[in-house]
C-alpha cells in the first residue's frame, strides 16, 4: 500500500513540489537523507511516529505515503517513515481517515518488539532499519516519476 499525491500549480498545469518532510523514527533515514529532505525524527517506536503525522494532518499537512506501506506489519518492526507535505491549513480528511485506522490497525497488532526481545532486537535493528529505508527510498524515486519532475536523489553506494 503506496501511494503519491503530486501537486500541480494551478495557473501553470506544471508540476509543483510542495513542502515537504518526512517524519521517522529511524535513524538511518536521517543519516542518508537529511540534508536533501527536511527529516523530523521522532524520539519513540512506531506508533509515536502514526501520532506525530497525524499532529501534523491535523496542522493542515496531507500524507503522502500510506503508514502502513510495505509488508512488514506495525507489531513486527521498531522504526516507520512517512512522507507529508505541507497543505494549504485545511485539515485534509482523507489523511486523517487513513492515519486513524493505521493507528487502529497498529493497536491490535501483537507486540514482538517488546522489551522481553531486546537481544533479537538488537541484533535485527539494522534489518529493519535497512528495510524501513528502502521502502521510503523506493517512494520517493516513485515521486520523481519519470521525467524527475521531483528531482529525488537517493544515491546508494
Amino acid at each position: 500500500m503506496l501511494f503519491f499525491r503530486f501537486c500541480r500549480d494551478k495557473s501553470s498545469g506544471k508540476g509543483k513540489a510542495q513542502s515537504m518532510r518526512i517524519v521517522t523514527n529511524n535513524e538511518k533515514v536521517r543519516q542518508e537523507l537529511d540534508g536533501r529532505w527536511e527529516v523530523q525524527m521522532v524520539d519513540g517506536g512506531y506508533g509515536d511516529v502514526l501520532t506525530a503525522v497525524r499532529d501534523l494532518v491535523h496542522k493542515g499537512w496531507r500524507l503522502l505515503t500510506h503508514p502502513l506501506s510495505g509488508s512488514v506489519k506495525p507489531g513486527q518492526t521498531p522504526y516507520k517513515s512517512v512522507l507529508v507535505e505541507q497543505g494549504d491549513g485545511v485539515l485534509d480528511t482523507d489523511s486523517l481517515r487513513i492515519l486513524e485506522d493505521s493507528l487502529a490497525a497498529f493497536r491490535t497488532q501483537p507486540r514482538r518488539m517488546d522489551k522481553s526481545r531486546e537481544e533479537w532486537q538488537r541484533q535485527l535493528a539494522e534489518d529493519f532499519r535497512e528495510v524501513d529505508y528502502q521502502l521510503l527510498a523506493g517512494a520517493l524515486q516513485s515521486a520523481a516519476g519519470p521525467a524527475g519532475r521531483l528531482r529525488v536523489l537517493v544515491d546508494r553506494a
